[in-house]
């Protein structure tokens, strides 16, 4: 990416981990255009939902991992969508995630995760 001779354009959150905006330093333009926010719903729906979660951004876990209780993050599968996340899951939370079932996918595309949790059906 630093190789590109053109000027980049991001679109991300504003939670972003700004990995990309210091790799690519003043050779990018960034739009903030969404905000990570999450509801007692959406609490509800992971603690009684299914046992495969889907995780795309480290964000996202550390949210769940907060919120729900030990017995019933220790009963869900975890698929995340990079192993930097998981690394970066791994390094933050220590040894409370050590027991959790924390998967990769290949890549971070829809397909690649919903393959990864067919495995486990």
């Amino acid at each position: 990416m630093k190789e590109y001779p053109g000027r980049n354009l991001l679109f991300c959150g504003t939670n972003s981990n700004r990995t990309l905006q210091k790799i690519l330093k003043n050779n990018i333009d960034e739009i903030a255009c969404y905000d990570l926010i999450y509801s007692d719903f959406e609490v509800a729906s992971v603690n009684q939902g299914p046992k495969i979660v889907l995780i795309y951004n480290y964000l996202t876990f550390s949210f769940i991992h907060k919120a729900i209780d030990r017995k019933t993050l220790l009963e869900k599968i975890f698929i995340v969508s990079s192993q930097r996340i998981k690394d970066k899951i791994r390094k933050n939370f220590g040894n409370e995630v050590l027991d959790m079932n924390i998967d990769v996918a290949e890549s971070p595309s829809d397909e690649s995760m919903l393959k990864k949790a067919k495995e486990f059906i």
